[in-house]
């Protein structure tokens, strides 16, 4: 991995600064982050949001009633809410709530992550 990034598996990840999730991005080639799985959701929570102790933005906003769509508009078909999914928000992943999300104020300021795959 590049400089500044955490390996796993055949990906690499990095914190990025507080940003509203509406204009959080990443560099060219990195992904801004969504957990597509639990195995990458217990990661994310456990190398950047338990040791750090801060929130972080995931790629996840509601769209639509009970639908999350990423920035791009696409679906997300993976999702681990704590408690019943809100109307309107963008997800991001609190500390104290052991990887669960949670829907927040789009125009908050939350850190986040951003992963390329190593080729």
């Amino acid at each position: 991995c590049k400089s500044g990034y955490i390996s796993r598996d055949n990906l690499c990840y990095k914190r990025m600064g507080r940003r509203p999730w509406i204009v959080a991005r990443c560099r060219p080639g990195d992904n801004f982050v969504l957990a597509e799985n639990q195995d990458e959701n217990q990661f994310i929570y456990e190398k950047f949001v338990q040791p750090l102790r801060r929130s972080f933005w995931l790629n996840a906003r509601v769209c639509a009633a009970g639908k999350l769509c990423n920035q791009s508009f696409g679906t997300v078909f993976y999702h681990n809410f704590g408690r019943k999914l809100l109307n309107t928000g963008c997800v991001e992943m609190p500390y104290g709530k052991n990887g669960k999300w949670t829907a927040k104020n789009c125009k908050a300021a939350s850190y986040y992550i951003c992963k390329y795959e190593k080729f």
